[in-house]
């Protein structure tokens, strides 16, 4: 497959979601920025055009070498299927991860915030991370997931149109999440390590950018790949 910079970032992921780690190491936002042009990411980051997309063909070519004949192309998994991978994969890991990782941020606050004032920030940024999330991924077990199931079971057009109505307030959310990750990143330089940090220290930041790949995975299912389905549905 030959890429160019004229196709949607979300999309490329889409076709090759090992093209996610080169755009991780980038930072290029490939979830909630996923339907810019691959060119205008490019030059807001100030990116050789030509050097991106030969590393991004060497991760395909190596991709297709690499495959696996049982994983699943969720551009065409049942919608239940890619629902049953969000919820099971992404929301079961903030459920079980976030109350750590709240842990970890307040201990390092306390402890190391006299001397790392941005600290603070980053304790307010995370627990306003947390609080959205925790009410972000609720709504959607109940108010939207639902209905797709329903909608795929039975076909009605009324569950379809209701599940449609939340798209946007939902993406809305999502890009809100990412402008906290966004922050996060900032107000810890990159997540670069003081010289006095302690293990615990070099954990949180460890988990935060753990908490930040998941997010990246999880937001692209949903908006660059279910949410496109959905609206496309006839």
């Amino acid at each position: 497959m030959t890429f160019h910079l004229d196709q949607k970032v979300g999309d490329i992921v889409a076709e090759c979601p090992p093209a996610s780690n080169l755009f991780q190491r980038y930072g290029i936002d490939f979830c909630c920025g996923g339907n810019r042009p691959l060119r205008a990411a490019l030059e807001q980051k100030g990116i050789a055009a030509d050097q991106f997309l030969a590393e991004l063909e060497a991760a395909y070519a190596t991709a297709q070498k690499q495959a696996d004949p049982s994983a699943v192309d969720w551009r065409k998994a049942p919608y239940g299927e890619l629902i049953d991978q969000i919820v099971g994969v992404h929301h079961q890991y903030l459920r079980t991860e976030l109350p750590v990782i709240s842990a970890y941020v307040t201990k390092i606050f306390h402890v190391h915030g006299p001397h790392h004032p941005e600290l603070a920030r980053l304790y307010q940024q995370f627990h306003q991370l947390k609080m959205e999330l925790d009410m972000h991924i609720q709504d959607e077990e109940a108010r939207v997931f639902p209905r797709v199931r329903t909608y795929e079971k039975t076909g009605s057009r009324a569950e379809l149109d209701e599940a449609l109505a939340c798209l946007d307030e939902l993406e809305q959310e999502h890009q809100g999440a990412g402008d906290l990750l966004a922050a996060m990143r900032e107000t810890t330089r990159n997540y670069t390590l003081p010289a006095d940090a302690c293990g615990t220290y070099a954990m949180t930041f460890q988990k935060l950018q753990e908490l930040e790949a998941n997010m990246f995975q999880h937001v692209h299912l949903e908006n660059n790949v279910l949410f496109p389905r959905l609206r496309a549905e006839p």
